[in-house]
Parts: structure tokens; sequence; C-alpha cells
């Protein structure tokens, strides 16, 4: 049964942050029964682009419909990256590859006062905070404040030998890099929050945003690798290994997204910024939202593409290894300082966030 009216009460999705009255007159379901698909430049769908593709259902998302294909071998997947992404010039074309297609599994009387039948296949690409019950909003000053500590550690101690007095008598530094750092408090702030959301979020510590590639190679392997947990729990240490035929669904999804380069692979100049596993991993941070809006990453997802076992046996033979996309601390030297970071914070009784740093070693 519907709820009943009542005009002064308000109902909050939280996955979707939209506001819905009540009405017991209005039995029409508040996100559509239907659907509709979103629109690519030309007024388009995705399903008006794609040839000899193999549909096998459809998702959910908010007031959207999202078409699911399959792509029984890797030629036929590169021929639908190839064939979406020729009709995106305007925007960018990111992906995420899951070893399975999450639901959020709403109660049925939900689904139908949201989309109408009792159940409802609605994609779950909600952020990382949420699905880790991690309050990243309090964590993120500390994170950030420590990332300032390592720009400034990795400077010479020679950088701040040289000062100037500017015209409003305020002592500057001489150094080009250092005056790139002053910059970015100056006027780049609001970059820098993104670009240290997005370091958190690819280095293991669950933010507001969720991890997507600009490659879909890199996509494909995230798709076909479970990540398992090695070790002790505090020890935050994960082995990938192939998925298992039969047992796992792996699905790559496309998302028609703004690029903004700051949630892209970026050191904002600063050389103590530089993320190796980010530039191997073409990675972007999509930001899924906080509080009432945990799942926007799914409305603007167009496509999800189920991988047959052919596809995936093709990508298992000429895939990397897991030390290539999750280089360690030897190579990647951020990661390395970070590492140092949590061990200190976590010898100070201060680790939490911090330890959620997390290794990937090969399977």
């Amino acid at each position: 049964a519907q709820p009943k009216s009542c005009k002064e009460v308000l109902l909050t999705d939280r996955y979707y942050g939209t506001l819905l009255g009540i009405d017991s007159t209005d039995t029409a379901p508040r996100y559509g029964a239907e659907g509709v698909y979103s629109q690519l430049p030309g007024g388009k769908s995705v399903l008006d682009v794609l040839t000899s593709v193999k549909a096998v259902g459809e998702t959910r998302a908010f007031r959207y419909r999202i078409p699911l294909v399959q792509a029984d071998t890797r030629a036929e997947f590169d021929a639908i990256v190839e064939q979406v992404r020729n009709r995106l010039p305007a925007k960018h074309l990111l992906y995420r590859g899951q070893v399975h297609h999450y639901t959020l599994n709403r109660p049925p009387e939900v689904n139908r006062f949201l989309y109408g039948p009792d159940t409802v296949d609605e994609l779950s690409l909600a952020n990382a905070s949420s699905r880790a019950g991690f309050e990243w909003d309090h964590f993120a000053p500390r994170f950030k404040l420590m990332l300032q500590d390592l720009m400034y550690s990795a400077m010479p101690a020679s950088a701040f030998a040289k000062t100037t007095v500017d015209e409003e008598g305020s002592i500057r530094f001489v150094d080009p890099l250092l005056c790139g750092i002053h910059k970015i408090w100056r006027d780049d702030l609001e970059v820098f929050d993104q670009v240290a959301t997005g370091l958190a979020q690819h280095y293991g510590i669950p933010t507001d945003g969720l991890d997507l590639s600009s490659d879909a190679n890199v996509a494909l392997w995230m798709a076909t690798h479970r990540a398992y947990r090695c070790g002790a729990p505090e020890e935050n240490v994960w082995s990938y290994q192939h998925v298992e035929s039969g047992k796992d669904r792996p699905v790559v999804y496309f998302v028609h997204a703004d690029l903004n380069p700051a949630n892209a692979t970026t050191s904002m100049g600063i050389a103590a910024l530089q993320s190796l596993r980010q530039q191997r991993q073409a990675a972007h941070l999509h930001y899924g939202g906080w509080g009432f809006h945990t799942n926007l990453c799914a409305t603007e997802t167009i496509l999800g593409v189920f991988l047959g076992d052919a596809c995936i046996h093709d990508c298992l033979k000429s895939g990397w290894k897991t030390d290539y996309l999750f280089p360690p601390e030897q190579e990647d030297v951020l990661f390395g300082r970070l590492l140092e970071l949590k061990d200190r914070c976590v010898a100070a009784g201060m680790g939490w966030g911090f330890d959620r740093l997390c290794r990937c070693i090969p399977g």
C-alpha cells in the first residue's frame, strides 16, 4: 500500500538527494515506471549508436534506465568502446570495472513507490565512504594537512634560504616551487581539495568519491580480478586473483561524465604529489556525493557491459600484473611516504583513517 497523504512531510531519497511528497491520490511511480535513456550528443541514446550487440537486460538509477549488454569476446568489447567513444566528443567517457553487478535492493514497498514493481534492478555505484561506513568529512582535514607536510618536507633546505618582501610588507619565498605551493593555498584551494580526495581514494582511504579510469583496459583488469585480504586486518594488505568462470559475472560500466582535470592524474606541478599508481591506472575520481547524494555516479552511467567467458580469458591472457597497476613503495615514491606517515600515526595512537592506506601484492 502507498503511504498515507501527508502534506507536512517530505521523504528524502538518500541515494539521489531528491525530496518526495506523499500524496495518496497520486499512485504514479515517482521515478517513472519506464525511465529514460541518457541522451548522447545529437539526441540519441547509447543503444542507437551500438550495432550487433547482445542485450541482456536493463538497470535503473533515479529517472534513468541503463541498458545492459554482453561482450562474448574481447573484439566485441573493443567495438562497443569505439562506437560509444566516437559519439562523445564534448564530454569524457570513463569506465569502472567490477567483478559483480551490485544493486541497491530496496524494500518492495519502496520500489513500488519509486518505480512501480516490487522488485527492481537498481544500479549501486555508491561512494566509497558510504559503503565502508567511514567518516571522510571528519578525516579529510587531517589528511590534507599531512599532504601539505609532504609537499614542504620534499623541498631541499636551500629552497627556504632566499626571501623577499612584497608591496604589503609580507615576507615571501623566492623559490619557484615554494611559490607554486603558496599559490595553491591562495588561488587553487578547491583544486587541492579534489586532488587530496583523489589521492586518498586511490590509495585505499574511503572518500566521498569513486574510482574510475579513462582507460578501458584498466577497467577490464579490475573487472577480471577479485581482491582478497591477506594477513591480519590491521595490516590492510590485499591480493588480486583471477575471477572464477561461472562464479563471477564481471561487468564494465561506461560513465558519461564531465572531465574535471583536477580529478584526473595530476601533481599540480608539485613533485611530492606525483602518484605512479594514478598514472598507470589513468585514474579519475568521480565525486559520488555526500550525505543524501551517495549514488550519483549511477545516474551518469549510460551502459553496462557484461564479459563473456571468452572475453574474460582474452583479458587474463594479455593483462597486466598486479604490481604494475599497484606499484610497490620502492617504485611509487608518494606511496612510500604515505606508508611512512601511516606507521608514524599508528605508533602515536593517531592511526584512525591513515590505517586505511593499503598495499596490494601479486596473487
